[in-house]
């Protein structure tokens, strides 16, 4: 029997430590990785390898990820939001995505997670 391959995903968080551990988190609990930036520029080239999820921190070094966002949800991408700001600091545009407070832990991460694929989730979490 075939064994359907879990969603892609993409990460973008300013925080170089922060993207290392939610990559590394994520690549031990088998979740492909697509990419990682640390800015809108690399991120809205990783955007062009069409993920099944991106996880986005809201405030990044070089500004807001409005465009960013747009661009995922123009292309059907689902977004998970983070952010060391409350759901009400984002664009109301933007307020129907998952979200996530920072800071989060790794259990908190993969419940999020699990919305976009529960079996995944049940397999290696």
């Amino acid at each position: 029997m075939a064994t359907a391959c879990p969603p892609s995903v993409m990460v973008v968080e300013d925080d170089a430590a922060l993207l290392e551990t939610m990559v590394d988190v994520l690549s031990w609990h088998r979740w492909p990785i697509v990419g990682a930036a640390q800015d809108n520029v690399g991120a809205m080239h990783l955007a062009s390898y069409r993920p099944d999820i991106a996880l986005v921190d809201y405030e990044l070094k070089d500004g807001p990820s409005d465009a960013l966002i747009e661009l995922l949800q123009a292309q059907n991408v689902n977004v998970l939001i983070f952010s060391g700001y409350a759901r009400d600091h984002l664009p109301s545009k933007f307020r129907r995505h998952a979200f996530l407070l920072k800071p989060f832990d790794v259990l908190t991460l993969m419940e999020a997670l699990a919305q976009f694929d529960p079996q995944h989730y049940r397999t290696t979490g």
